[in-house]
This record gives C-alpha cells, sequence and structure tokens, in this order.
C-alpha cells in the first residue's frame, strides 16, 4: 500500500494542469491493486477483474486514493 500511495502522491506533486476536470485543477489517479506471487494456475482474466473491482472501490471513497491486498 505505500509503494501504491507513494506513486498516487508523486503524480499529484507534479501539478500537471487538468482544465477539463470538475474535481481537481490538477491531474491525479487512482489506483487498484493485487500483489501476491502467481503461479501456473494465476488466471490473468481473474487478477484483472479483482483489481479493477479495487478500483472503482477506490474512485468510489473519493479517487486519488488507492485500494488493494496483498497475499
Amino acid at each position: 500500500d505505500n509503494l501504491a500511495r507513494y506513486i498516487v502522491d508523486k503524480i499529484e506533486d507534479l501539478k500537471i494542469e487538468h482544465k477539463a476536470s470538475e474535481v481537481s485543477k490538477f491531474l491525479t489517479i487512482s489506483l487498484g491493486y493485487l500483489c501476491f506471487i502467481p503461479d501456473n494456475n494465476t488466471n490473468i482474466e481473474k487478477v484483472m477483474i479483482d483489481a479493477d473491482e479495487y478500483l472503482y472501490k477506490t474512485k468510489e471513497s473519493g479517487r486519488n486514493g488507492v485500494s488493494g491486498v496483498i497475499n
């Protein structure tokens, strides 16, 4: 979670202007992540679906944040 938060903060710190946004005048990002050691049975499509669910969880809680799981 620390690395993901670091990435989000560093992008915000760049102060890239975002004229089209009604939320922030600067570019921000939200991250959804899964951190695990894959094996031969890892279903990549399921990983992408799960990460996407975490991304939308982040956006629902206010954007410019992170959520995920470390296994």
